[in-house]
């Protein structure tokens, strides 16, 4: 009998840390979805700027603010349209070499100048514009400490907490409060201009598409870690901001996040004004949690998703 007890205790003993080590994962993962969502929100504790280097990653205490070119910024006719002075609509020109008006034969260099001026001058945007912006984070667990049933159960958890958000911007002022009440810059990156060099291009497309151009961008891969800013990622779209965040009940012994090749889509109007941005950012990560006197480790792989849609 004192055996069949003692069996028992040691089952209920070992199920207590199976659901402890459980908790400490899906914080830790809930820890990164929150990080990803951080992506959008305005802060004024790190901000981008352009970062020539042949490092992948920059301490964060190395970003600085980047005002927008005067060559971006654009006017209203007091109508909240997108005008000049004199109320005629402004364009965005091609920067430098070959100033064909054929996207298609443009360079890499030509298409990143062109995409950056359009962002550049959206971002300078002030007067009043309505953005339908949808978000999808997909997280699955690769790897978890505890087994197969704790990653399961911490699967299960992370879906529920990575529902698509899907809502109406109002922007007046170049910005929006969000159904949190987080206050949202018009497009990314939150931090300040779309600043990334060319050296930070995997691939760039430019095509027609009707009176609009498309634009297509490829980033390199690059990885840092929770103490890093990724360079180039951090110039275009967005990265995990660890530093923006505080659980208690958890301390993040080790994080590093592998960003494997950002894409971003822009259709540019005729105005030189982004019209449509659609980010793609698949990652992969890994961490470690401590917490309750309990240790775990986890690998992620995922890809947040983000459309903005400009209704000028």
């Amino acid at each position: 009998m004192k055996s069949d007890y003692n069996k028992k205790n040691i089952n209920t003993i070992l199920m207590v840390l199976i659901i402890l080590l459980a908790a400490i994962m899906v914080v830790m993962v809930i820890f990164l979805v929150s990080a990803i969502k951080e992506n959008n929100r305005e802060t004024t504790s790190v901000t981008a700027t352009t970062l020539e280097t042949t490092s992948s990653v920059v301490p964060s205490s190395q970003i600085q603010d980047n005002e927008v070119s005067s060559d971006n910024n654009s006017n209203t006719n007091g109508s909240g349209n997108p005008s000049d002075k004199n109320g005629a609509a402004t364009t965005t020109s091609l920067s430098g070499g070959n100033k064909s008006s054929d996207p298609s034969s443009w360079s890499g260099e030509q298409i990143l100048a062109y995409a950056q001026q359009a962002v550049n001058k959206t971002k300078a945007y002030t007067g009043k514009v309505t953005v339908n912006h949808t978000e999808t984070i997909s997280m699955n667990l690769t790897s978890i400490s505890g087994g197969s049933t704790i990653r399961s159960v911490a699967q299960k958890i992370i879906d529920g907490f990575t529902k698509p958000t899907n809502e109406t911007l109002n922007y007046s002022g170049g910005y929006a409060t969000d159904s949190d009440g987080n206050k949202i810059p018009l497009l990314l990156p939150k931090r300040g201009n779309f600043t990334m060099p060319y050296s930070g291009v995997a691939s760039a497309t430019a095509s027609k598409s009707g009176n609009d151009i498309k634009i297509t961008i490829q980033v390199v891969p690059e990885t840092a870690d929770m103490n890093s800013v990724p360079t180039y990622n951090s110039q275009i779209m967005g990265y995990l901001d660890f530093s923006a965040l505080n659980i208690s009940v958890l301390t993040i012994k080790s994080a590093n996040v592998t960003y494997k090749g950002t894409t971003v889509n822009y259709l540019i109007n005729s105005e030189g004004y982004v019209k449509e941005a659609d980010y793609s950012m698949p990652m992969t990560g890994e961490g470690t949690g401590q917490g309750m006197g309990i240790t775990g480790t986890a690998t992620i792989e995922g890809t947040d998703s983000e459309t903005w849609k400009i209704n000028w």
